[in-house]
């Protein structure tokens, strides 16, 4: 666990975001576009913060997981207990994808990589 901090190149103006940040893993910090940034934190829980602002946003994506964001930051495709789906400002609905199996087992299963800008596409890989 550690303290997630920005700071100017020269190493002034330091401000810390949050404690607490897991920073192991692929998906530790997750850019959501803009200045937008998921970071997870202990026993799993994720925090959205506005790094310009220096705060969390209020649209937490809470204990799901596999997060990947539109370019623009509208579009949340993710994982929770009832299957993969795409969160937006349209609402919330699940898709579905048939991996092979064969490949899934390989490379630890499969998770959304990119999200199209109106939410309608997710790329799984």
């Amino acid at each position: 666990m550690g303290t997630l901090v920005t700071a100017d190149i020269d190493g002034s103006n330091q401000r810390t975001l949050a404690t607490g940040v897991n920073c192991l893993g692929s998906t530790a910090l997750v850019r959501q576009g803009g200045d937008r940034l998921l970071v997870r934190q202990r026993m799993g829980a994720f925090l959205l913060l506005d790094v310009a602002a220096g705060r969390p946003v209020d649209r937490d994506p809470g204990l799901d997981r596999d997060h990947c964001w539109s370019p623009d930051g509208q579009w949340l495709a993710a994982l929770s207990a009832g299957g993969p789906h795409v969160t937006g400002p349209d609402g919330n609905r699940t898709y579905q994808y048939t991996p092979p199996r064969a490949e899934a087992q390989r490379y630890n299963g499969w998770a959304a990589r990119s999200v199209s800008m109106d939410g309608r596409y997710v790329a799984v890989g």
